[in-house]
């Protein structure tokens, strides 16, 4: 998708109007943007923002709409200043409830344009996919390790959110593990987490064992009329 092509596309497809009063979701998975400028992989990320129109498009379109209920970005492989542009323009949007992330580069940027979605009093989130985040490298960059502490102290800012997936983030470790079980103590309203790649393959019998046992245990702590469902093919 070209430069012009987002701009019609976004500022004018996103705009809420009488023409189109009910725009309820838009799915982007996958989609390759491109510019008429190259990108300078020596440059700076302001100067590559600037070349990469089709993120600030759909920031533009999106702060014109008041009526979609789903956004799906996923394996679109935005850069953290994209993605921050982005996340941005729909923090407070008025109908906004699903959010689909998968894939996406989280750097400090966007971790902390996260973090102002989600504590937002106007935020209406209740599903957010973050799977398998920063599997490939930022643009002009190494591949950006996933800052999951930050994560987490963005998700620990929501008041909204009912359903989380964080696949394939190797979320195994026991700091990890203590750290989600914070965040769902502290949020009831949450009901459904997914770790597909909780227990990493290889992991000893006995310890697979105790490690679902420890879930298990504190899952159960202060969820007394909540269900919950944790899904983890490897966790049962």
């Amino acid at each position: 998708i070209t430069s012009q092509a987002a701009e019609i596309l976004f500022e004018q497809g996103l705009r809420t109007t009488r023409r189109n009063p009910n725009l309820g979701g838009l799915m982007l998975r996958g989609c390759a943007f491109q510019d008429e400028a190259s990108y300078d992989e020596s440059g700076d990320e302001d100067e590559q923002l600037r070349h990469t129109n089709p993120a600030q498009h759909l920031a533009r379109g999106l702060k014109l709409n008041t009526t979609l209920k789903f956004l799906d970005i996923s394996l679109v492989f935005w850069s953290d200043r994209q993605l921050e542009t982005i996340l941005n323009a729909i923090e407070g949007h008025p109908t906004l409830t699903k959010l689909d992330l998968e894939g996406s580069v989280f750097g400090p940027l966007s971790i902390q344009a996260l973090k102002n979605v989600l504590k937002s009093p106007r935020c209406r989130l209740k599903a957010l996919d973050l799977s398998q985040l920063n599997h490939v490298r930022d643009i002009g960059r190494e591949r950006t390790p996933l800052d999951r502490e930050g994560l987490m102290e963005a998700l620990d800012a929501s008041h909204s959110l009912e359903q989380i997936m964080l696949n394939h983030n190797n979320c195994c470790s026991y700091l990890d593990l203590s750290r989600i079980i914070r965040l769902l103590r502290r949020h009831p309203h949450v009901c459904q987490v997914g770790f597909d790649d909780f227990i990493p393959d290889g992991t000893p019998r006995m310890k697979t064992i105790g490690l679902r046992s420890t879930i298990r245990a504190l899952l159960h702590q202060n969820r007394s009329g909540h269900g919950f469902i944790l899904e983890s093919a490897r966790a049962g």
